[in-house]
C-alpha cells in the first residue's frame, strides 16, 4: 500500500511537471504566432505594396525611354513632349511611394536611391539633351545620342 501511495505522488508530479511544460510550449507557439503574424502584417502593409509601386516605376523608367527612343528615331520633331512629362511626374509619384514604404528597410532604400539617381543621370545626359535637340529640329544630333542609354541605366 505504501509502495502505491508513494507511486501516486511521483504520477501527480510528473503530471503536473508535463502541465507546465504543455503550458509552456503552448505560449512558446502562441509568441511565435504572433511573430509570424506581425511579420505577415508587415508584408502585407508595406513590402507587398513597395513591390507593386517599384514595379510600376520601372515600368515608367521604361515607358520614357521607350517613347523617347520613338520619338527621336521617328525624327518628327515639334511633336508635343507631354506624354514624356507625364510619365516623368508619374514616376516621381511612384518613387515617393517606394520611399514611403520601404522606410525602416535601409537596404531597399539603398537600392531605390541609386536607381533614382540613375534615372536622373539619364535624365540630364540622355533624355534632355535629345530632347533640346528635337525642340530645336536638330534630328541627326539626337539620333547620335540614342546609344547612349545603356551606359547610364543600371536597371
Amino acid at each position: 500500500m505504501a509502495w502505491k501511495t508513494g507511486l501516486r505522488w511521483h504520477v501527480i508530479a510528473a503530471a503536473g511537471t508535463a502541465l507546465v511544460l504543455t503550458a509552456t510550449a503552448l505560449v512558446v507557439a502562441l509568441i511565435a504566432a504572433a511573430g509570424i503574424d506581425s511579420n505577415g502584417r508587415q508584408l502585407a502593409e508595406h513590402l507587398v505594396p513597395a513591390a507593386t509601386a517599384t514595379d510600376n516605376l520601372l515600368g515608367r523608367y521604361y515607358a520614357e525611354e521607350a517613347w523617347l527612343r520613338a520619338y527621336v528615331t521617328g525624327g518628327r520633331p515639334g511633336e508635343p513632349v507631354a506624354p514624356f512629362a507625364l510619365v516623368d511626374s508619374q514616376a516621381d509619384r511612384d518613387q515617393d511611394q517606394v520611399r514611403s514604404l520601404v522606410q525602416g528597410y535601409p537596404a531597399l532604400v539603398t537600392a531605390l536611391n541609386k536607381t533614382a539617381a540613375a534615372h536622373q543621370a539619364w535624365l540630364v545626359q540622355v533624355a534632355r539633351p535629345q530632347l533640346e535637340a528635337m525642340a530645336r529640329g536638330d534630328v541627326a544630333s539626337a539620333r547620335a545620342q540614342l546609344g547612349n542609354l545603356n551606359r547610364i541605366r543600371p536597371y
